[in-house]
């Protein structure tokens, strides 16, 4: 992918030339992009994290459903 290197006058005088509508969804577009949050970045993913998080499951867990015995 070719890069494209302009100034922001070029940017500008670019922008001027279009409908307004137009020019709202470009910088809409180019506004609205998601920044990482903190919390994200800060919580990283790790292995066996949630090792202690269940504190209870059925002994029937791994038992097939009634409601999928005739696809079985």
């Amino acid at each position: 992918m070719a890069v494209l290197e302009i100034t922001e006058e070029q940017i500008i005088k670019v922008l001027e030339q279009l409908l307004p509508e137009q020019r709202e969804r470009i910088l809409h577009r180019f506004t609205s992009v998601p920044q990482p949050s903190l919390e994200a970045s800060a919580q990283k993913r790790k292995f066996g994290r949630g090792k202690d998080k269940i504190i209870y499951m059925a002994e029937d867990f791994d038992a097939p459903l009634e409601d999928f015995a005739e696809y079985m």
